[in-house]
């Protein structure tokens, strides 16, 4: 209290002197004592004279006012509280609410207002990765089935009228199958890995078709041509590779 008082007289009158012991004074003040080469006047004598300040000694005067004898307990009464800030309001603002707030060992603390859960209108929920799932395709000429990529780095062939269970599982990738895609005909899918291979399947059998090496890194998007097995893949490695994939040869 007695720093920020001094700096907001300060600031008012712009006087202020260096005394020899290095106690900061005021040196002038309507009606105050002047400081003068035989003596400077006390702080006390100056602040006594500005107004409003003649109580100034019953509070602090000097440094030495502000020292505490550290082997004496401060009692606290409830005057001593802080006043409450906005606390609340910034709390509301940040998504917490007052309501909701749990007593603790160190006191009350907020907790997040947790919205409920959305109702669920999916359809199906496939369940079989055993890791979160980062690629999905669908058969454009077979709605019905669709393929599923994660990272237990494993792919499935579902069937939408039984999707209970997987109607295949593709093993073989190493890494996370990171994308994923079918032909035009809907008759071989492909699915690239993070371990930079690309895997051609018969999507009626979930049979491996090919393996297919080029990137140096994982790959990060495939796709086919529309009028033929072409199949475009790009990598992480800045290239991009194009392939002539055969047709699976009939069972006899």
């Amino acid at each position: 209290m007695f720093a920020a008082y001094r700096l907001r007289v300060e600031s008012k009158l712009g006087l202020s002197a260096q005394s020899k012991d290095g106690m900061e004074r005021i040196a002038t003040a309507p009606g105050a004592p002047s400081t003068t080469s035989e003596g400077a006047a006390s702080a006390s004598e100056v602040y006594a004279n500005l107004p409003g300040m003649g109580d100034l000694d019953d509070e602090v005067n000097t440094v030495d006012d502000l020292a505490v004898d550290p082997t004496q307990d401060i009692e606290l009464g409830d005057e001593d509280r802080p006043a409450d800030d906005d606390q609340s309001e910034m709390g509301s603002e940040m998504g917490y609410d007052d309501d909701r707030s749990e007593m603790g060992d160190d006191g009350p603390s907020l907790m997040p207002v947790m919205e409920p859960p959305a109702e669920d209108h999916s359809m199906h929920q496939l369940r079989a990765h055993s890791e979160p799932v980062f690629s999905v395709a669908i058969n454009g000429a077979h709605p019905e089935q669709v393929a599923t990529g994660g990272g237990d780095d494993t792919a499935y062939l579902w069937r939408l009228d039984a999707p209970d269970a997987p109607a295949h599982k593709l093993d073989g990738h190493t890494d996370t199958v990171s994308c994923m895609a079918f032909n035009a005909d809907g008759s071989l899918l492909a699915t690239g890995g993070l371990e930079g291979t690309v895997r051609v399947w018969s999507a009626a059998t979930g049979e491996l078709v090919v393996a297919l090496e080029g990137p140096s890194q994982g790959v990060n998007w495939l796709r086919w041509h529309n009028r033929g097995n072409v199949l475009l893949a790009g990598s992480e490695d800045s290239t991009s590779w194009m392939w002539k994939v055969r047709e699976p040869s009939p069972e006899p």
